[in-house]
């Protein structure tokens, strides 16, 4: 058996006793059974990793004594990965969102003639037209897909 402290915001540390040749998930039944039953999801850190819930506790080479880190999220949901409403989760929206304004403008460049000069060679006009044909369709399946599932709250 090892003892292990565990920090976890807003809450008194944890002391542990887990067997070395345990799991991770070992050692969050040991600590936080209440949350898990309530399907709180709950990360161990170690040095700033987060420990996989089926890698033993002899995978990371954790000693007795050791201090590991925890989150316990609010969410109860299966596919809770950051909190609601971060940043990170409207990212690829926006950035999908300013490729298909940047490529409408370049389209549009080319399309409306100019009585000064020309801005694009055919090389370039045949590059904005294969990026087109990435460029969009990707750009709207992220934007979909990201849509879809901040509406399904995942």
């Amino acid at each position: 058996m090892i003892s292990l402290r565990v920090l976890c915001v807003g809450r008194a540390p944890l002391m542990l006793s887990v067997p070395a040749s345990g799991t991770i998930f070992d050692i969050k039944t040991a600590g936080f059974a209440e949350e898990l039953a309530a399907g709180r999801r709950v990360i161990l850190i170690r040095r700033g990793i987060r420990l996989i819930d089926n890698h033993s506790i002899e995978q990371y080479n954790i000693m007795n004594g050791e201090t590991l880190h925890c989150s316990v999220g609010s969410s109860t949901s299966r596919y809770a990965v950051a909190d609601q409403g971060s940043a990170d989760s409207i990212a690829p929206v926006v950035l999908a969102l300013i490729l298909i304004a940047a490529n409408s403008l370049a389209v549009a460049a080319v399309i409306i003639p100019s009585s000064r000069s020309t801005y694009f060679t055919p090389f370039s006009t045949a590059a904005l037209i294969v990026l087109t044909f990435i460029i969009v369709p990707i750009s709207a399946h992220t934007i979909v897909t990201k849509l879809t599932d901040l509406r399904r709250g995942r």
